[in-house]
């Protein structure tokens, strides 16, 4: 991404942690020692932290009841290796001769995306720059160049497109909705199938003058634009339920359509 002409401010969110130690178990050394990983885990837990052996309550909070041995003071963490550990059939051993350790650094704050781990890497965009499309393909084709050396990890592109491109797929979704939600109220205070129809067809002339405003300023269609669309809909919507109403209540007078119509306008 830092390659990208015009890209700026590239940033992750892996934020470095505090320095670890990992121990991987050596399952030979274990079956040799007559323990089980799951017991070797157990006694680690044991020896650094205790062990949960019931819960209580002080106050209505909720209480570990937590057993731990007594305090020791260590020199350093590679210390708990040398612990002790008695064998079933008699006998200790070490931590230090049932694991593996490395030293490295840990991750500040772990973060999952779809129950995966996943690490963000964002970057803004000049104006003289490329577009986000020519940017995310030219990623995307970076990507497939290394790919094959991380088989367990995935490419997922996102930023404003994508966000905007959401944001309109379930605008329209929920246009269409109101859409019919509106057909179904009008159909029944009006009693009729046609009337509605004629009052949603006003909708589509809502956007001739935000189509010829647009032409006119030279701004390009936006999301603000689309909510001041849905609000303008709105507004000739409620006009024609006025002009229908009114019309109906001429023509119930025993004037005619026309000249009902007429009338109102």
């Amino acid at each position: 991404m830092q390659s990208i002409e015009g890209a700026s401010n590239v940033l992750d969110n892996d934020v470095p942690g505090r320095l670890e130690l990992t121990l991987d178990l050596d399952e030979r050394a274990i079956r040799q020692a007559g323990l089980t990983p799951g017991t070797v885990s157990r006694l680690m837990r044991l020896h650094v932290d205790g062990e949960i052996v019931a819960f209580t309550r002080d106050e209505g909070e909720k209480v570990e009841l937590r057993v731990r041995g007594p305090q020791r003071v260590l020199q350093g963490i590679h210390d708990i290796l040398d612990d002790p550990i008695a064998l079933p059939q008699g006998g200790t051993t070490t931590f230090r001769a049932l694991t593996t350790s490395r030293t490295g650094q840990s991750s500040g704050t772990i973060r999952h995306y779809n129950f995966r781990r996943a690490i963000t890497v964002d970057a803004d965009l000049d104006e003289i720059s490329p577009n986000t499309l020519a940017a995310n393909a030219y990623i995307q084709d970076e990507w497939a160049k290394i790919q094959a050396n991380f088989p367990e990890s995935d490419l997922e592109m996102s930023g404003a497109f994508d966000d905007l491109q959401e944001s309109l797929d379930s605008m329209l979704i929920l246009f269409m909705f109101g859409i019919g939600l509106i057909y179904l109220i009008l159909a029944t205070q009006f009693r009729s199938y046609f009337q509605p129809l004629l009052i949603i067809a006003t909708v589509p002339m809502a956007f001739t003058g935000v189509v010829l405003g647009l032409y006119v300023t030279g701004h390009p269609l936006s999301l603000y634009t689309l909510y001041g669309i849905v609000a303008l809909t709105g507004i000739a919507v409620n006009s024609a339920i006025v002009l229908i109403d009114a019309t109906n209540s001429r023509i119930n007078a025993g004037m005619r359509p026309l000249h009902g119509v007429s009338f109102q306008s």
